[in-house]
């Protein structure tokens, strides 16, 4: 119950207490109206001529009983205390309309019934409720909007965001202390200055701001800018966002016509057209730091960490649109594909702090030698890819492929310590070469291990000197792919016999092709597109696989092993996997790692010696065996020779070939015998085709001999039956003891091995 209605009650009960004594002064007031001369009262009846001439009070009304009396004072404000209770809403609509009522109703049981209702209580009673009531729901307003507004102004003080309140003139009428911060104002220094001056925008931002802010005066209307606007602020320069807010004069049904004030404020719709427009609320997010955190995220996308370069994605990116610029402007684009020589040397002495630390020296020189329209990109480890655009010829390439090869190779000091870094450049060109982003990118890689193949420190071009793609090799390539997944490639195995009992010691693997009509292809047919196009690295994976497999199935058949050698190409050596390949080849057949061989030529050896030895030395710390192939061909120094962990060195068949009839030829092998003895090494000479040649290797103390004379290369099944034969009975394996099928020389020598 409302506490200013209870105490109305009591008031009605006191009167109701005196109303006796008021109900005296109503008969002695009706009593003086009566005497006014001309009155005459309607229903008198035979009281308007008394005999002493004066009318009688006591007959004209009928006065109600006291009690009735004090309960038609008390009952009616007793029952509105607890309508108010209950409907308070509907007795601030109806209040003011029982205010009369009291006097209506004594007027009509006046007229109808000569009933006098004394009810002066009743109406003090409702008169004193009403103003109580009402002045208690005005206090409570007062109340209730000071409490929002003190809730407001905390919500204003507390908010990061700057809230600017301007009138219609764009005059400051409001700043919170966020945006008395970003002004480097106090509220009172700024009130009245417009928003344009007093805060020191950029002169279009500023332009920006002020006709955002009269469109949202004029269409009344929210606008928010989209794009963030730079101000100097006294923390420096910030960039916010904006959204300008119309303020309308507008008449609110509120608690201060009579709601509840334990409900929300309910406004009424605002009306556009009739609302005057008074100003304006600006509300600026400082969007600062998460512009630097999205710019942090979207450059550590695309850019790397240790050097800061664009990375492969922001790359390919950069390159797409390059092309397509060349093939719409007939303009020219260079590729140009680098990898550090012998970095891997440098890494594993200093360190790979000191590795970083070249990196970043490296990128800085090649950023030197780049245009500002250049994109020099980190492509992973130690490979960087250089992107010219608008080439005027390859002449000017090259000229800039020298410079970077000739800036990285300075020596520089890391730590007080001297270092010496090359790099081996491979360029392809487009749209000379090809459009494709990913066979620009493979071109010049395949271009620069060529150069990397010739001793590093070089460039070299894709397409010089390199075959031409024609439609029939990218059919060829097309059909490697396929080949691959339809498992058309098989192994063959020739035999390497001991010279001085025949036994067979060991077999080298040679990859196959089986075409769709059943022909094999030897490795001199397709090996160039494999090497061209890098599927050299997937084929050779699959020769150290399948090498082992066979080795697992021979020994699971009950069969004598022998050490099986496989040919790893220059790309495999380089390529950071192939110690990882072995691992997991070895790991998957369960075979002893001693029983595996990979033949490295003397070639590869040269290209990048810190790298090789590297691998050397991870590859025999498995247990695998490692032979120096082509031995004689690589022009090296001997003196690296005794540096590099090797098992066997493996003599090149041009010198075997000749030996009974050139003598330099054979000054070469019987030196070549020597040195491996004298390092300890077995001698395997390859190409052995003659009695006279087996003889004059037999001579000279050659321990091992591989050639026509003993086997052409076999498949694995007639390979099982010499194993039986030779190894479980003692027989030496000749030409005499074992037919072999007619095959073309097994192996093809091309420019890099291979695994052939």
């Amino acid at each position: 119950m409302q506490p200013w209605w209870m105490a109305t009650a009591l008031v009605a009960l006191l009167i109701g207490l005196v109303d006796p004594l008021l109900h005296r002064i109503e008969f002695i007031s009706y009593d003086m109206l009566m005497e006014l001369p001309g009155v005459l009262l309607r229903g008198a009846g035979d009281a308007r001529h008394p005999p002493s001439g004066r009318l009688d009070p006591a007959r004209l009304i009928q006065p109600l009983n006291e009690s009735i009396c004090h309960a038609v004072n008390l009952l009616p404000l007793l029952l509105l205390a607890l309508l108010q209770q209950c409907r308070p809403r509907r007795f601030h609509v109806h209040g003011l309309w029982l205010l009369p009522l009291p006097m209506l109703v004594t007027g009509l049981a006046l007229a109808l019934w000569q009933l006098w209702i004394p009810t002066v209580g009743l109406s003090i009673g409702l008169v004193t409720g009403w103003l109580l009531t009402r002045n208690q729901e005005l206090r409570s307003a007062r109340m209730a909007l000071q409490h929002e507004r003190g809730q407001a102004d905390a919500t204003l003080q507390a908010i990061t965001d700057s809230v600017i309140t301007v009138d219609t003139g764009a005059r400051v009428q409001y700043l919170n202390p966020s945006a008395e911060r970003l002004a480097g104002h106090s509220l009172a220094e700024a009130r009245g200055h417009a928003v344009g001056t007093l805060f020191q925008w950029d002169e279009p931002d500023a332009q920006t701001l002020e006709q955002a802010l009269a469109e949202c005066l004029q269409e009344r209307r929210v606008v928010q800018v989209g794009l963030a606007l730079r101000l100097k602020a006294p923390q420096g320069e910030r960039q916010v966002q904006i959204i300008a807010s119309p303020v309308f004069e507008r008449q609110i049904e509120s608690g201060l016509s009579g709601d509840r004030l334990d409900r929300p404020l309910r406004r009424a719709p605002a009306d556009h057209d009739r609302d005057r427009v008074t100003g304006a609320v600006l509300a600026l997010s400082d969007v600062t730091e998460a512009l630097r955190a999205a710019d942090k995220l979207q450059h550590e996308a695309t850019h790397d960490a240790l050097t800061g370069l664009p990375n492969r994605a922001l790359l390919s990116d950069r390159l797409q649109h390059a092309v397509l610029g060349a093939q719409a402007g007939q303009r020219s684009v260079a590729v140009l594909f680098i990898d550090l020589d012998r970095f891997k040397r440098i890494n594993d002495s200093l360190g790979h702090r000191h590795g970083d630390a070249v990196l970043k020296e490296v990128a800085s020189r090649l950023q030197q030698c780049c245009r500002a329209h250049d994109t020099l990109a980190r492509w992973g480890g130690d490979e960087f890819v250089v992107l010219l655009e608008d080439v005027p010829s390859r002449d000017a390439v090259a000229a800039r492929a020298a410079q970077m090869i000739d800036s990285v190779t300075l020596e520089f000091a890391i730590d007080q310590v001297e270092v010496a870094c090359g790099c081996s450049i491979g360029i392809a060109m487009a749209p000379q070469d090809g459009v494709a982003v990913d066979a620009l990118l493979a071109m010049a890689d395949t271009a620069m291990y060529r150069g990397k193949s010739r001793g590093g420190k070089r460039f070299e071009f894709y397409a010089s000197e390199m075959p031409s793609w024609t439609r029939e090799w990218l059919a060829l390539e097309t059909r490697l792919r396929h080949g691959l997944e339809t498992q058309s490639f098989v192994l063959h195995y020739q035999p390497q016999v001991n010279l001085k009992t025949g036994q067979l010691v060991g077999l080298e693997a040679l990859l196959r092709w089986r075409q769709p009509d059943g022909e094999l292809w030897l490795p001199g047919r397709f090996l160039p597109v494999t090497e061209e196009t890098g599927l050299i690295l997937p084929i050779g994976e699959w020769v150290i696989r399948e090498a082992t497999q066979q080795l697992a199935r021979w020994r699971d058949q009950g069969l004598p092993l022998v050490p099986v050698s496989v040919n790893v190409s220059t790309r495999q050596c380089l390529d950071r996997r192939l110690v990882q390949v072995v691992a997991e080849a070895l790991l998957c057949s369960g075979i002893d790692a001693g029983l595996l061989k990979l033949e490295v030529t003397e070639s590869t050896a040269m290209a990048d010696l810190g790298h090789l030895r590297g691998l050397l030395v991870e590859l025999r710390a498995l247990g695998v065996q490692v032979a120096m192939d082509d031995f004689g061909t690589g022009f090296s120094s001997l003196s690296h020779l005794k540096h590099f962990q090797i098992d066997q060195i493996k003599i090149d068949p041009s010198f075997v070939r000749d030996i009974s009839r050139d003598a330099n030829g054979a000054a070469i092998v019987r030196a070549t015998i020597a040195l491996a003895h004298g390092l300890g090494l077995p001698v395997v000479a390859e190409g052995v085709e003659s009695e006279e040649q087996m003889a004059f290797l037999s001579a000279h103390h050659c321990d091992i001999a591989q050639g026509f004379l003993y086997a052409r290369a076999q498949d694995s099944d007639s390979v099982a039956s010499m194993l039986s034969l030779s190894l479980a009975t003692g027989t030496p394996l000749q030409s005499s003891t074992w037919q072999a099928m007619p095959e073309q020389p097994a192996r093809i020598e091309t420019a890099t091995a291979a695994p052939t």
